[in-house]
């Protein structure tokens, strides 16, 4: 999963997306989540909604996600530069 996110990012930060390509990687970062990320993959699911439904600019959803993943990181104690 860590590897996973640390891919969104990178892709988010590096390449102009579109909404819906920013809303379609969230929502497959969510489903690939599985069950011992479930808050992980709901925030995630929420987050690609607002942005698909322009509810969130791509900068704000872009920032939220690596909110989010900074989040997830600490609950793990994981590290995303390992």
């Amino acid at each position: 999963m860590r590897q996973l996110i640390k891919d969104a990012l990178s892709i988010i930060q590096n390449n102009n997306l579109t909404r819906d390509e920013i809303g379609s990687l969230l929502l497959e970062v969510s489903s690939a989540a599985g069950p011992d990320s479930e808050n992980l993959a709901n925030a995630t699911r929420e987050l690609a909604e607002l942005i698909l439904a322009g509810r969130l600019t791509i900068r704000e959803g872009a920032d939220l996600f690596r909110e989010l993943a900074e989040i997830f990181q600490s609950a793990s104690g994981s590290c995303f530069d390992e």
